[in-house]
């Protein structure tokens, strides 16, 4: 029986490690990754264990809670079972945060290749996207994602961008305690990958969570904490500055942004392609629907029916996704559901706390990434993302005291 508990503790371990690959890169790679980790965790057997970890683990068990609520949302409101299915398929990210817990190993090197493994995927994306940029690939003939105008790879430019500022998070993180030519490789790592959020992608969400990221750092390293976050303040000016006069595609994205933001009216119409006018126009129909129901919501599923019947004879546009995560959730499940997501978020800043420094560093980073990136898209409702959190939870969190000694496999 050990032998055979160690050879699932060795194959979760290898799963775990190609999903973290995966996940930048292929959804499809991703379903089978997960369908078999799924596989492994039955076959560890020793629920009872697997369930008490769910417990202990504080971020586990509010995701754990925040689904609960959407499944007894689906049984009311119009939404139908096919939509709420769907929905809450898409929210699986909530319980395969104590799934993963569960198969992490708890020694810090597996732990560390695992990390190893989605930052190689990362500087694999971030390599091809100069390739593309500077005209040195195709990106048609290889059936990459993006052009050389907006050079995404495997992921659309927002989920690459949003992506791609956690791993210079963690490339920051290393530079910091790394000596030498380490030091070196992982501060050029930093800056290149700022330099495709900026430059080479089209997405402003990366505008958004980058420089948020980059006070962070500066808060955490610096010993007088204002100091570090005063610096950053200064280094996100002066950037700004000089991207503003010096790239003609940066400024002329943050003057369409500010444009489209000033044009904006509300009740009238917007056309798709003003992202801004949409963002905005999405964010005061949903508010509008959530008072229609504040306590309970429209049900799991029930948010793209109600948004339709709130635009139904204004000329808006219909959506089943307002691109902020608070919103998708309080219309659905209501001020629960709201409470809930704060309480995720809340779990997961607190936990760090009891972390090693660098995995504290990266878990309130994470929170950080998702809080802000909830804000103008629905990342929790998106397979990437969502797969990335889960992943990314159950990785730095798994240094937890309170777990080292909830062996589940």
């Amino acid at each position: 029986m050990k032998v055979f508990q160690e050879r699932i503790r060795n194959l979760a371990s290898g799963l775990l490690i190609l999903l973290g690959i995966s996940i930048p890169i292929s959804v499809v790679s991703d379903n089978i990754l997960l369908g078999l980790v799924l596989l492994v965790w039955v076959l560890g057997g020793n629920f009872r264990q697997k369930i008490r970890m769910m417990w202990y683990h504080p971020v586990a068990r509010a995701g754990l809670l925040l689904f609960v609520f959407l499944v007894l949302g689906a049984f009311y409101g119009r939404a139908g079972a096919a939509a709420s299915a769907s929905m809450l398929f898409k929210l699986k990210g909530f319980v395969l945060i104590g799934i993963l817990s569960g198969l992490i190993p708890k020694d810090a090197a597996t732990r560390t290749r695992m990390l190893n493994g989605f930052l190689w995927a990362m500087g694999l994306t971030l390599a091809l996207s100069y390739l593309v940029a500077f005209h040195l690939v195709n990106a048609q003939a290889f059936h990459l994602n993006g052009s050389a105008q907006d050079a995404s790879i495997f992921k659309d430019h927002i989920t690459q961008s949003f992506l791609l500022s956690y791993a210079a998070l963690i490339w920051a993180g290393r530079a910091r305690l790394a000596q030498g030519k380490w030091r070196l490789l992982w501060i050029m790592m930093v800056l290149l990958s700022a330099y495709c959020i900026v430059f080479l992608l089209q997405g402003r969400t990366g505008y958004m969570t980058l420089a948020l990221l980059v006070l962070y750092a500066g808060f955490h390293f610096s010993r007088a904490r204002m100091k570090g976050v005063a610096a950053g303040v200064a280094l996100l000016i002066l950037a700004s500055f000089a991207a503003f006069h010096y790239s003609r595609p940066f400024e002329q994205r943050i003057q369409i942004a500010e444009t489209q933001a000033l044009n904006w009216q509300n009740n009238r119409p917007v056309g798709e392609s003003d992202s801004i006018g949409l963002r905005l126009e999405f964010y005061t129909n949903s508010f509008r629907v959530w008072l229609k129901h504040p306590v309970w919501g429209v049900g799991t599923g029930g948010f793209a029916r109600a948004y339709r019947h709130q635009v139904k004879g204004t000329g808006e546009i219909a959506t089943d996704n307002p691109h902020n995560d608070m919103l998708l959730i309080v219309v659905q499940i209501g001020l629960i559901g709201a409470l809930a997501l704060f309480y995720l978020y809340f779990c997961a800043w607190q936990a760090a706390a009891a972390l090693p420094p660098l995995y504290q560093y990266l878990a309130r980073g994470l929170v950080i990434l998702y809080v802000s990136g909830g804000l103008v898209d629905a990342v929790l409702f998106s397979h990437t993302e969502s797969m990335a959190f889960a992943w990314l939870v159950a990785l730095v969190y798994a240094g937890l005291p309170a777990l080292q000694d909830k062996t589940c496999v």
